[in-house]
């Protein structure tokens, strides 16, 4: 046979038309997986914006307990505001409230002062910060954020500690 009478068979027709292209069952198969597998994706994008926004919430509570725990430090160690066996502050220069700008999240600061804890001469402060996210109203609406304090909604409460020792130097 030679190459016209080759090209004419209906056989080889038949695998020319298959190699072609696709047909329709085949792009429609394709199409349903990569329609699963962007459903996934954005499934994971939903949940990274999420957890992108609470590490920003975290990294503000961490920055701002810093901030004050080391202006604490700088005090001296018989100052009134570092006095008292086992004393809480949370209304002074170093506590009280902070809102974010940006988020308007309200952080609750408040810090601990051990004395002579672990050892005679130092003091033990526990630097706490506390935050509430804020409730969808469909699930009750808004609550305080005193309500983290008394732990009546744990699950929307956020809290760092930070602990620092203060040693006395006159010794």
């Amino acid at each position: 046979m030679d190459d016209l009478t080759r090209e004419m068979t209906p056989s080889h027709q038949r695998r020319q038309g298959a190699e072609r292209g696709l047909t329709l069952l085949e792009v429609m198969i394709a199409l349903v997986i990569m329609a699963i597998g962007l459903l996934a994706l954005s499934g994971m994008q939903i949940t990274t914006i999420q957890k992108n926004a609470s590490s920003f919430k975290s990294t503000i509570a961490v920055s701002l307990a810093e901030q004050y725990l080391q202006q604490l430090e700088n005090l001296s160690f018989s100052d009134p505001l570092l006095t008292g066996s086992a004393t809480s502050y949370t209304a002074n220069a170093y506590a009280g409230t902070y809102t974010d700008p940006n988020t308007n999240i309200v952080y609750n600061r408040t810090y601990l002062v051990t004395d002579n804890s672990p050892i005679a001469n130092v003091k033990l402060v526990t630097y706490s910060v506390i935050w509430m996210d804020p409730i969808p109203a469909a699930t009750g609406g808004a609550h305080q954020l005193s309500d983290c304090n008394a732990n009546v909604h744990p699950w929307n409460c956020h809290y760092v500690s930070l602990l620092s020792r203060i040693r006395n130097e006159a010794i």
